[in-house]
């Protein structure tokens, strides 16, 4: 009997050791990863993640006027690809290009509040030649193969020139970068060149 008790508690103690594991390493997997690094070692891991989770967004806001906030909580609030209705797509040049697709700015779509501009970018394999395919989310592809044509919106600071970083999970922490920050030169000139039409206006 005394054996039977003992492997009964064994069982539950293993289920339940089993269960939390499933609570906590998912939600770890899910965050950020330079806020585990932050959180790691502090003993509330999750209020860490937390706290520093509120902050870093708030200073997105930092120095921006009423209106401009509310302008960058729209952007944070809506979908990263998004179709166009109409749009004029207007391709724009870059350095170093890539051989194998175009890039188009729907200047239609752009939009000004204060030093923040948003605008619609497409990337468009060269084959397809079709700019008007611009106007859908995405056109071909497979979860597997990026899609041929494939359209999102992109925010700016105009005065910063900064790029917002937009998260792309619950747990995910946008930010303002450096538009000439990325190590590829092929995407800072894309964010560039980017940049550059959307506050020329």
């Amino acid at each position: 009997m005394v054996l039977k008790d003992r492997i009964l508690c064994f069982k539950v103690q293993f289920l339940i050791a089993s269960f939390l594991m499933l609570l906590i390493s998912p939600a770890k997997g899910e965050v950020n990863r330079s806020l585990h690094n932050l959180c790691k070692e502090v003993a509330d891991y999750f209020g860490c993640i937390k706290a520093n989770k509120v902050q870093k967004e708030s200073s997105l806001y930092e120095g921006l006027t009423r209106k401009e906030a509310k302008f960058l909580k729209d952007h944070l609030e809506s979908e990263r690809t998004q179709p166009s209705k109409n749009g004029i797509w207007a391709e724009i040049k870059y350095s170093p290009s890539n051989p194998n697709f175009a890039t188009y700015i729907n200047t239609k779509s752009i939009k000004r509040r204060g030093n923040l501009v948003s605008l619609k970018r497409c990337l468009q394999e060269k084959e397809m030649n079709n700019k008007k395919l611009c106007d859908l989310e995405e056109y071909g592809g497979s979860f597997y193969k990026f899609p041929k044509s494939i359209s999102a919106e992109y925010l700016y600071d105009c005065e910063r020139k900064l790029r917002l970083q937009k998260k792309y999970t619950s747990n995910g922490i946008s930010r303002w970068i450096p538009i000439d920050s990325y190590q590829k030169e092929r995407v800072t000139g894309i964010h560039l060149a980017t940049w550059q039409v959307a506050c020329k206006n």
